[in-house]
């Protein structure tokens, strides 16, 4: 049986590699700042409520030994890190620094998945986006995941750590309160959609059990030389599409209006090349209909509307 240390374990991506991992039998141990009553405890062998960069992150390694780490604390919102750049350089790099620090003074031959973004590639100028595509960002969440890579990359080449970067697209799912498919459900809960932008956007969108099962893909195959893999569904999805699908799913007469208002440091389209995650056997497994439904109805629920 391996075991899986998670950081960021109370996280809307930390919670959906606890399902994942778990289900296949993996033995978790979670850090967090969150307090245990707020955290899955009932996928984990042991939770370490840590707020990093800590020293006691060095403890829990020496004492859990896992065969694996999945990076994914910290901040992951561009309106945010041009608010406060210093407050998401504090929670990206330094803490990934710590990390990567940690597992080097343990000693222990464990691998590290670090949670990186497609922010690295900015505002692409041709699609689809592979991995060899110049990094261009265009948020400082953008430029402080880019460093976070460097950093693997750094240590994968000086000490010899395994590693390995999942460029995650537009992840959603049930449990995440923020970016445009919550938004746009949410609204649709309220009886009308109004969204920023022309509807002409477009984004890659990627179930969390599907990055879940990308992050197991890529721990059980890649070679782990600070390795980078985009990890999305491999279709392009405009914003108006996700609306309308909304709106059909829920009240086909509500009314939807977009504000043509432009979102800072945002792309205007994404669409990934995956074949080289597909290289490592990963398929995606969740259909965007099928998916944008289970957030609608958890909508539902959480704001007691069901």
């Amino acid at each position: 049986m391996s075991t899986l240390l998670i950081t960021g374990v109370a996280g809307f991506l930390g919670r959906a590699f606890a399902r994942e991992f778990a289900a296949a039998g993996w033995t978790i141990i979670g850090t967090d700042i969150a307090a245990p009553e707020n955290v899955p405890l009932d996928l984990l062998q042991s939770y370490h409520q840590i707020t990093l960069p800590s020293l006691q992150l060095l403890e829990t390694l020496a004492t859990h030994r896992p065969d694996l780490v999945i990076h994914s604390a910290g901040r992951a919102s561009v309106p945010l890190s041009f608010e406060s750049p210093d407050a998401d350089f504090a929670s990206g790099p330094v803490v990934t620094a710590n990390v990567l620090e940690a597992i080097r003074k343990s000693g222990i031959r464990t691998k590290l998945i670090l949670c990186s973004s497609a922010a690295v590639y900015g505002d692409p100028q041709s699609l689809p986006v592979s991995e060899h595509f110049p990094t261009a960002p265009i948020s400082p969440y953008g430029y402080h995941k880019r460093i976070a890579e460097l950093l693997c990359e750094q240590y994968t080449t000086c000490f010899g750590l395994s590693t390995a970067v999942m460029r995650i697209f537009s992840a959603y799912g049930p449990g995440l309160r923020r970016q445009v498919v919550y938004d746009t459900c949410r609204q649709a809960i309220h009886g009308r959609i109004s969204l920023y932008g022309s509807g002409e956007e477009s984004r890659d969108f990627i179930h969390c059990a599907d990055v879940a099962k990308a992050a197991r893909c890529i721990a059980e195959n890649s070679s782990m030389e600070a390795d980078i893999y985009n990890v999305a569904n491999g279709e392009e999805t405009t914003v108006a599409a996700l609306a309308s699908l909304v709106k059909a799913q829920s009240d086909p007469a509500m009314t939807l209006d977009f504000r043509h208002q432009k979102s800072h440091g945002m792309p205007q389209r994404w669409l990934a090349d995956i074949q080289k995650l597909r290289s490592l056997g990963f398929a995606p497994s969740i259909r965007f209909e099928k998916g944008v439904a289970g957030v609608l109805k958890w909508c539902a629920a959480d704001v007691g509307q069901v």
